[in-house]
């Protein structure tokens, strides 16, 4: 599976790699920012959630151990991840173009233009996402959707609370145990203990992948108020018991 080979790869990667590494750090982008989309589609802990709720935890994984690389590409609103990475490729190709023996000045400019160019995109780019993304203007941030994502996959993550985080996970358990009534009962209870662990795990992981998604700029003025969801949600953590504490 992609999502588990991205997870394996984000966990051994060295800090540095993706800027050293830009073929790898474009795959990755595309990856985050195309499975995000697909995932946000999905209601948590409905009926389709569970065939993808292992693609939902690789992607927390994957957001924890790179978002300290993607600080300034996961400010950009989500659609943009994809032209960052082309614009960084195509100034690339652009900077190899001006090493060729020089051609005769033309009316864009001489020799080694295609650097400056190239440099040109990466610079607008930058731009249009700090200024709020030029056509994109008004878009959240992909780690403010990446952050409001994974707050709904664990019980502190909104403000509704534990307890409506429990009352959807349970009826999104026994909506799918009870798909499966033409198994006996051993195999629905091996089905049930299966989903309970799995959202156990995804309940960690988005924790982890929801702290990761400060790194970085405020994503909106919500994000300034103290009443906002991430100061609400840092209370909701300092109040929690620990693990293994009732």
């Amino acid at each position: 599976m992609v999502a588990n080979i991205m997870r394996l790869v984000a966990d051994a990667m060295a800090p540095g790699t993706l800027s050293a590494q830009p073929l790898i750090r474009g795959r990755l982008l595309d990856w985050l920012r195309d499975t995000t989309l697909y995932l946000r589609s999905i209601a948590p802990f409905g009926e389709a959630f569970w065939e993808v709720s292992q693609v939902a935890y690789c992607l927390c994984a994957v957001s924890r151990c790179v978002a300290g690389q993607l600080v300034s590409h996961l400010t950009m609103p989500l659609a943009l991840l994809r032209d960052s990475a082309a614009v960084q490729r195509v100034s690339s190709n652009k900077s190899s173009t001006s090493d060729a023996p020089s051609t005769p000045a033309t009316a864009g400019g001489g020799p080694g233009s295609g650097t400056a160019a190239g440099d040109s995109s990466q610079h607008q780019l930058q731009g249009a996402a700090g200024s709020g993304g030029g056509s994109f203007a008004g878009q959240p941030m992909a780690r403010k959707l990446l952050f409001e994502m994974f707050a709904a996959w664990c019980d502190e993550g909104t403000s509704r609370g534990a307890a409506d985080y429990h009352a959807r996970l349970n009826a999104g358990i026994n909506a799918a145990i009870a798909r499966a009534k033409d198994y006996d009962s051993d195999t629905r209870e091996r089905l049930k203990q299966e989903l309970v662990q799995s959202a156990e795990l995804l309940d960690q992981a988005s924790r982890l992948a929801m702290a990761a998604m400060l790194q970085g700029p405020v994503f909106d003025t919500d994000a300034r108020r103290t009443a906002g969801p991430v100061l609400c949600w840092v209370d909701r953590l300092l109040q929690a018991a620990p693990l293994g504490i009732s």
